[in-house]
């Protein structure tokens, strides 16, 4: 699938360079199936993050992975020309914390993710895939950008 393929181009294009040391995270502020309140683009104020897993680096710190929805993603591409849904991101901790709100619920189940994230980890491991450093609202526009660039 095409726009998948740009968002881990995108995913492998951003973020620091990093060792392939995962382990399993400490206590972090965000567990699996929380969904988050979110400093959102102007227009998609219903947008809202849902945190799917989270790893802890040892260079890196912990790294959230996210899911986002909710959003109006311009893309030539996509049926209709928007994309509503970021299936994976890899956020620093922090820049994450920085971007959320509140709590909002819990999912009763994640969404499918398993593909993004492995594609996504066996670039990191290798040292070709970094994680987001900036707030979402940032990340996605740079995904927008990205789907709509006329770069093959």
């Amino acid at each position: 699938m095409q726009v998948k393929s740009m968002l881990l181009a995108m995913t492998l294009l951003i973020g620091c360079a990093a060792e392939p040391l995962l382990k399993k995270t400490q206590m972090s502020q965000f567990q699996p199936k929380q969904v988050w309140t979110y400093k959102t683009r102007p227009g998609e104020e219903a947008s809202r993050v849902v945190i799917l897993k989270i790893d802890d680096h040892d260079q890196a710190g912990k790294i959230v992975h996210i899911h986002v929805r909710g959003v109006a993603i311009q893309n030539q591409q996509a049926s209709g020309g928007v994309t509503t849904v970021i299936s994976h991101m890899p956020y620093a901790e922090n820049a994450l914390a920085n971007s959320v709100i509140a709590v909002e619920s819990e999912a009763e189940s994640l969404p499918d993710f398993q593909k993004g994230y492995a594609t996504w980890k066996r670039a990191f491991d290798k040292g070709e895939g970094g994680i987001f450093t900036i707030p979402v609202a940032e990340g996605v526009d740079i995904m927008q950008n990205a789907l709509n660039s006329s770069s093959p």
